[in-house]
């Protein structure tokens, strides 16, 4: 393991992006200029092979993909019936490796010419926004001003990637902190940190198909009740409302139990994790406290409430602090990770996005942007930030690829061969590290944020003399529908999370959980998750005024 390094920020590649409508192949060229597509044979409408030449001539690197593209990847990739007939549907190109998540994102390269293309969507930055081209390029640029404006490098555009130019920032944002330096986490710990640490806690409270089906998680709700009502509330952005002040980073210390003991009970505000053994009080009746993993891949993780359940868990200190507060469960610590108590390693990446989004709303203010492009540019902003603190825990990186047959599956692949939608099979292979891949990774960041973010959902209080408490543990059992992530559904308007001028706990700063929406009863109890989300978005709609 290497030893303390600066984080170093890196110029952001010069990208000559066309956007084009994925329909019609009309948009914009990398010059702003109105481009029409390059359709081959007798065609009206543009294929993946048009929109890739139409790109080529306009000498673009990379394809930005406006208005309604479908969802998935298949239109990246070979019909059924191509692949059957043995039919290209690029002739002349060749991918290098496609990711095929949510969004998608294409590499070719051009055969004889090997000029290389990536495909990406408005959806990489902007989310499920139906975007023109002319409207993507406009809210494009925008977020390339503020970010250039803030960081003082008026030259400067954007990495790849939303988690790339996050990244990029956070490096920035240390290029002038005088001895500033950066541990690397151990590799052990670091994985060790992966493999124990949930991001969003996902609960259903209404007995029925949309429990948790391991025995230990009690339903708060019964089948069938009729509500009084439905209220959401959400919490805003709530991952930078917890950065203030959150310490802790590498390099970390792996502690024995008594070692782990002693720091907790001497310092419980001190960054660390912590192993505990736990049982659930006999009384308690309300949601569980601490994230089990379930048995079985893909299966994600639960907080056990039954009375008398014991387990076993690696938490945060906040978490652990907050179980001490609210409840009298038994719990024991088994061993620990302390991190070092050093400068804010997460803040000043917060505070640079806060500069920007406050950058873009005085441009609103000013007439300078159009609400379109304010709301697509601010949105985009929020969710760089939120999966840059993901980047820091991101797994070993993969490059997945498209076989037509199982014998053309490389013999490198990694992990499970699937069938792809159009016909044929994708697989991963292992991806050639970064240069930046060792001061970037970082879980015990990561970890830290997340678990400030679900410990806040649990519990928080306004800073005031009266400390007026707040979040899902301050709600009467019998009024919780569920949690998703930051989310809370009641039966109930919760008081606090109503706006200060009505009497609330929100006072407008990020991390707070405000209300939403409201819909009247009387309304059954959802007994699956996707009705549960049904009438999270009819509330939304109606509000709650």
């Amino acid at each position: 393991m290497s030893g303390p390094q600066r984080p170093t920020p890196v110029r952001p590649p010069d990208e000559a992006i066309i956007w084009l409508d994925f329909h019609t192949g009309q948009g914009l060229d990398p010059a702003g200029q109105a481009i029409s597509p390059i359709l081959g044979g007798r065609r009206k409408k543009p294929t993946l092979f048009d929109l890739l030449e139409t790109a080529r001539f306009a000498r673009a690197t990379r394809i930005m993909l406006c208005g309604g593209v479908p969802a998935g990847y298949t239109w990246l990739l070979p019909t059924e019936t191509q692949i059957a007939k043995h039919i290209d549907p690029t002739p002349g190109w060749t991918d290098v490796g496609h990711y095929l998540g949510d969004p998608p994102r294409g590499r070719f390269i051009h055969t004889d010419t090997q000029h290389r293309i990536t495909v990406t969507t408005t959806a990489e930055w902007f989310g499920d926004r139906v975007l023109s081209p002319i409207e993507a390029e406009f809210a494009y640029k925008t977020l390339t001003r503020v970010i250039a404006h803030t960081l003082n490098k008026p030259d400067w555009g954007l990495m790849r990637s939303p988690s790339a130019t996050g990244l990029n920032i956070w490096k920035q944002r240390f290029d002038g902190v005088r001895d500033f330096l950066m541990e690397p986490i151990d590799p052990d710990i670091g994985h060790l940190i992966q493999a124990t640490e949930p991001q969003h806690r996902f609960e259903h409270y209404v007995d029925g198909p949309g429990l948790c089906d391991c025995g230990d998680c009690v339903a708060l709700v019964a089948a069938g009740t009729e509500l009084p009502g439905f209220a959401y509330a959400d919490g805003r952005f709530m991952y930078h409302g917890v950065c203030r002040g959150l310490r802790g980073s590498a390099p970390a210390t792996m502690l024995t139990a008594g070692q782990a003991q002693e720091l907790f009970a001497r310092d419980p505000y001190h960054p660390a994790r912590y192993k505990i053994r736990y049982r659930v009080s006999d009384w308690w009746d309300h949601i569980g406290l601490f994230p089990i993993k379930l048995d079985g891949a893909g299966r994600g993780w639960h907080w056990p409430n039954r009375p008398g359940f014991t387990g076993e868990t690696w938490i945060n200190s906040v978490e652990l602090r907050t179980a001490t507060i609210e409840s009298d469960w038994t719990i024991e610590i088994l061993e620990g990770i302390a991190f070092t108590k050093k400068s804010n390693a997460i803040e000043p990446f917060a505070n640079a996005t806060g500069s920007m989004i406050s950058m873009l709303d005085t441009g609103l203010e000013r007439g300078a942007i159009g609400p379109g492009a304010h709301a697509a540019a601010s949105s985009a902003l929020k969710h760089m930030f939120r999966v840059t603190i993901g980047s820091f825990s991101r797994r070993s990186r993969n490059t997945t690829r498209f076989a037509a047959t199982f014998e053309q599956v490389a013999s490198n692949a990694v992990g499970r061969v699937q069938p792809a939608a159009n016909g044929g099979f994708v697989y991963q292979v292992p991806s050639n590290p970064r240069p930046d891949d060792a001061e970037t990774w970082h879980p015990e960041i990561a970890a830290l944020v997340w678990g400030a973010a679900r410990t806040r959902v649990l519990r928080d209080a306004r800073p005031t003399k009266t400390k007026v408490l707040f979040g899902a543990l301050q709600i009467e059992p019998a009024q919780l529908v569920g949690i998703q992530g930051d989310a809370i559904y009641t039966t109930e308007i919760q008081p606090w999370t109503l706006p200060e001028d009505r009497g609330g706990a929100d006072d407008g700063a990020n991390g707070r959980i405000r209300l939403k929406g409201y819909l009247p009863g009387p309304i059954t109890a959802p007994a699956t998750v996707d009705a549960r989300q049904e009438l999270s978005n009819r509330a939304e709609v109606e509000g709650w005024e």
